[in-house]
């Protein structure tokens, strides 16, 4: 052992592999309210979820409101009044 050589640290990175996660769902719009979906567990990144009208008429609009890391919010408008549809929903995010 020699007291008289110093180590000297010039850098350090720090990598972190975070696998992606999806999940996966289906929701039922109301004529009434705003619907908010809450996720089983939250999302480290909110991700922005992806929203399918099932037998979407003509006039349809899906309208995504909000969304963070623990769910989302949204409505489903036809010539803009809220109307009720039956949807299904991925996020996918980490």
């Amino acid at each position: 052992s020699n007291s008289s050589v110093t180590a000297v640290l010039q850098g350090f990175t720090l990598e972190a592999d975070v696998p992606l996660r999806t999940e996966t769902g289906n929701s039922t719009s109301s004529a009434g309210a705003d619907v908010t979906v809450t996720y089983a567990a939250p999302f480290n990144v909110a991700p922005q979820p992806q929203i399918t009208v099932n037998n979407k008429q003509a006039g349809d609009d899906e309208v995504l409101l909000s969304y963070n890391a623990n769910g989302f919010t949204y409505k489903i408008l036809n010539a803009g009044a809220r109307v009720v549809r039956a949807i299904n929903w991925q996020s996918t995010s980490y």
